[in-house]
């Protein structure tokens, strides 16, 4: 969460209290299960000069050791 602005930072954290406060503290490694993905190929064809395309895989849970792991292997894009 952020905040940004001409803001009173009491107000700001009796909000947070107040509608933050009631989400249920976080589980262990069950508590977000692993995403699964399912393979598939769609082509979709138009009277352009332009291809776009899109790679997707599976994703990890937070909970995952291998979540770092993605992150060397996708890192972020780079800004224009």
């Amino acid at each position: 969460m952020g905040v940004a602005g001409n803001v009173d930072p009491q107000e700001v954290l009796k909000w947070a209290e107040k509608d933050l406060g009631r989400i249920p503290a976080g589980g262990g490694e069950d508590a977000v299960p692993r995403p699964q993905g399912t393979a598939g190929i769609e082509l979709i064809g138009k009277e352009v000069e332009q291809v776009h395309f899109c790679i997707g895989g599976d994703g990890t849970s937070i909970f995952d050791e291998e979540l770092y792991t993605l992150a060397v292997w996708m890192p972020p894009l780079a800004e224009a």
